[in-house]
């Protein structure tokens, strides 16, 4: 999991949470996840994200009373190289060597983290700095207004040269991207309920009135809930546009199983250059729904992967590993194009 998710959680939970945030923070070789890549260690044991396929967070989570009594932080070095991984009990086989941050998750820090968690609600992008000053790690917190918010110091010791005097590591934290359903049948509510999973922001967008009470309570079915962690929007496809406010980083699906307005939507929404747009359906409808209309790179009709998928599980399953390939594609060319703030 990367930091956005967890930082959402972090925004909505008012309470106090007992808990440390574990990251990456260097990577030698190949490893299961890479820089950057955060989890939070809850004292009751939960656990939300992963560092390792599970070799590393047993260890990892036996240090979490110490962190959490002492309130500083603590590097871990995990040397995974075939050679060495038999200390972890098994063969790993990850061939790399990863050093985890472990920090409490309160005081400054924990508010700090709280508002990057609002600010990525709000899409903003965020930019992340741990600066080690000599015997203090400092916080600051960047958001892509340059506006500049700091949180009180930790004192901490480190003997490793990751954490030279003066020397900043800073990770950017994007907002989750958001993902627009046009249509709130079963096969919608699988695919929302997948990419809930993997890191989307979810909007089921229709025409139609529903009683869907309040957000929390997903999509219903009789007295059955196909999807929770969905926001709704009801409205004309021009409507739910100009609402919504769908732009060049927003991802689409039109999958309403209704010819004109599944149409109405794709001829609204093709002209706005949004980074995805897929079409639910065969060929054959997708050639008549398209009919007299721009076929741009970024729209997929039909929508998914060609695994043969029968059904909304397997369909979800086709149309999220989709949704993972094009957001990989265009995580990378942020990269070329230098969006992403390197380590310094």
């Amino acid at each position: 999991m990367n930091m956005t998710p967890i930082l959402v959680k972090l925004a909505d939970h008012r309470s106090g949470i007992s808990a440390v945030l574990a990251t990456i923070i260097q990577v030698s070789g190949h490893s299961y996840r890479k820089e950057g890549a955060a989890m939070l260690l809850l004292a009751n044991g939960r656990r939300i994200g992963s560092l390792s396929p599970g070799c590393l967070e047993e260890d990892l989570h036996a240090r979490v009373v110490d962190v959490l009594e002492s309130g500083l932080p603590v590097l871990v070095n995990y040397n995974l190289r075939s050679e060495e991984d038999a200390i972890w009990g098994e063969a790993v086989g990850c061939g790399g060597e990863i050093k985890v941050l472990l920090e409490a998750a309160h005081g400054g820090l924990l508010r700090l983290l709280r508002e990057a968690g609002r600010r990525l609600q709000n899409g903003q992008t965020i930019a992340f700095s741990r600066r080690w000053d000599g015997d203090r790690m400092l916080y600051t917190l960047v958001n892509d207004d340059a506006i500049v918010i700091g949180s009180d110091d930790v004192a901490a010791q480190f003997e490793t040269d990751i954490w030279q005097v003066g020397r900043s590591i800073v990770f950017t934290w994007e907002p989750m991207p958001r993902l627009t359903l046009f249509g709130d049948g079963q096969d919608a509510a699988a695919i929302a309920k997948a990419a809930v999973e993997i890191g989307f922001r979810v909007v089921i967008a229709d025409w139609r009135e529903r009683d869907y009470e309040d957000a929390g309570a997903g999509i219903r079915e009789g007295n059955v809930v196909l999807c929770m962690d969905a926001a709704f929007v009801i409205g004309t496809p021009q409507e739910i546009i100009d609402q919504l406010q769908l732009g060049m980083n927003d991802y689409l699906i039109v999958c309403s199983h209704h010819m004109r307005h599944d149409r109405e939507m794709l001829s609204r929404a093709i002209p706005l250059g949004l980074r995805y747009i897929g079409l639910l359906g065969s060929s054959s409808r997708a050639a008549k729904l398209l009919e007299g209309l721009d076929r741009s790179s970024n729209l997929y009709a039909p929508m998914g992967l060609p695994i043969h998928a029968e059904g909304p599980q397997e369909i979800a399953i086709s149309v999220v590993a989709q949704l993972i390939e094009v957001r990989a594609s265009a995580r990378q060319v942020g990269k070329r194009n230098g969006e992403e703030v390197m380590p310094r």
